[in-house]
């Protein structure tokens, strides 16, 4: 019985009896917006001054190692605590889950029990259609944010254009609001619009929601790294005669590349397992891979839920290497700006 202002708004549309109070749903969500839009007022006000932070500019610069000392044992443990609670010991139980019928303790009893039967029902989701709606989802939400991240930087960081630090401000707002949100808006959006716009019910929806709630993300990293680049590289270029486009293929891009690489490689891992979105934005022809995970969860099969949470793991890791990889080829030797 302890609930959050997400949670009430999930409650509100997903009713056990009656209609979906979507009143009430949008009144949550805007008591929610407005410690954010003060909040923002203050990471403005520090944007302007941006310029304090560069780092890369025409002279010369080299990154410099800090000894802690005696302190570095407290450092290892602490990475390593993180590390335990954060993924080690949920995998762990991940893996205990998937091998046995029903959620208990290690006991002799339980351990006669295990079993892989669970992975062999869980390969069943990952070579249907949810698997490759997954792949679509990733693919087009970790490229347009990259590219609309890129965009929307430049403008703030190397424009003076009027209404460019609102630009960044609308950028930054999904990042404090529940993804359930805008999910829940977009979704009604998408079913007043459904005789002009096919959105409600597909792929597209999805899409459209997970760019949305991961622009922010992206901004900020493209920010980071715009602002670490001193404009008077850019200003030299010119000065020699580099028209604008050349200055940022040949300058600007190759010092943004391992940001905008693992932007792209950021995004598209957290699209891969997102869950809340897909689950209220789940329809027939749209069912992707967490949300059917989710399915699972809730029709009490825990073994065959842990087990497609489990090849979710393996396939996270696998696709982050590759990427990093494809990476390395393409120039990225490792997040330099981030």
């Amino acid at each position: 019985q302890l609930y959050t202002l997400s949670t009430r708004i999930y409650q509100a549309v997903h009713t056990d009896i009656g209609l979906p109070q979507y009143g009430i749903a949008g009144i949550y969500g805007l008591i929610m917006l407005m410690p954010s839009l003060i909040m923002l007022h203050y990471y403005q006000k520090m944007l302007k001054q941006s310029h304090k932070y560069s780092v890369i500019s025409g002279k010369n610069y080299k990154a410099k190692l800090l000894d802690i000392g005696r302190w570095s044992w407290l450092g290892h443990a602490f990475v390593w605590l993180f590390f335990s609670l954060s993924f080690v010991l949920p995998l762990t139980v991940l893996i205990w889950s998937s091998l046995i019928p029903y959620i208990s303790l290690p006991t002799a009893k339980v351990i006669s029990l295990v079993s892989i039967d669970a992975y062999r029902s869980a390969m069943d989701v990952y070579i249907g259609e949810p698997f490759y709606n997954t792949l679509k989802l990733v693919f087009v939400v970790s490229l347009s944010v990259t590219v609309l991240s890129t965009i929307m930087s430049w403008v703030v960081q190397r424009t003076r254009l009027p209404g460019r630090y609102a630009i960044d401000t609308i950028a930054m707002l999904p990042h404090s609001i529940p993804n359930l949100a805008y999910a829940f808006a977009l979704g009604f959006l998408a079913l007043l619009l459904a005789r002009v716009v096919p959105l409600y019910g597909s792929l597209a929806i999805i899409m459209t929601a997970h760019v949305v709630a991961y622009i922010s993300l992206g901004t900020r990293m493209v920010n980071g790294a715009l602002i670490q680049i001193h404009i008077d590289l850019e200003n030299a270029a010119q000065v020699c005669g580099a028209p604008p486009p050349r200055v940022i293929r040949r300058i600007v891009l190759p010092l943004l590349l391992p940001s905008l690489a693992y932007t792209a490689i950021w995004v598209g891992l957290l699209s891969y397992r997102e869950t809340t979105m897909a689950i209220f934005l789940q329809r027939t022809d749209n069912v992707v891979l967490s949300s059917r995970i989710w399915e699972l969860w809730m029709a009490t099969k825990t073994a065959e839920a842990s087990a497609a949470g489990v090849i979710m793991v393996a396939t996270l890791m696998v696709l982050f290497f590759v990427m990093l990889k494809v990476g390395k080829k393409i120039g990225v030797k490792g997040p330099t700006l981030a």
